[in-house]
């Protein structure tokens, strides 16, 4: 499939493999930031492909090219991913309240 903005596809209306392709994808895209901004090396990337595939339920990495994107934060891919998970049945689409960050007091 390829890469669409998410935002002009109306998530429920995408098929399984649909869902899934795009989220291997955003996977990649998530490591590309990472290694553009020095946040995870090359060889802990392949580390962190495995353990995200593994959470999200995908059985491979995506075949698609990663595009050249250049933004500053993940947040709107990261976004995106919390909405295609969500989608997949992964967790009901909440998320905590900003800074929360898991601790329970």
């Amino acid at each position: 499939m390829p890469k669409q903005n998410i935002e002009a596809v109306n998530i429920s209306a995408m098929t399984a493999e649909q869902r899934d392709a795009a989220l291997a994808l955003d996977v990649e895209r998530l490591l590309r930031f990472g290694r553009k901004h020095k946040l995870i090396k090359e060889l802990d990337a392949i580390v962190a492909r495995n353990t995200l595939l593994d959470l999200l339920g995908l059985a491979q990495p995506s075949e698609e090219k990663v595009p050249k994107e250049d933004f500053d934060t993940p947040a709107a891919l990261l976004d995106e991913m919390v909405e295609l998970a969500a989608a997949k049945g992964l967790f009901d689409g909440s998320v905590r309240p900003k800074g929360c960050h898991g601790l329970v007091l």
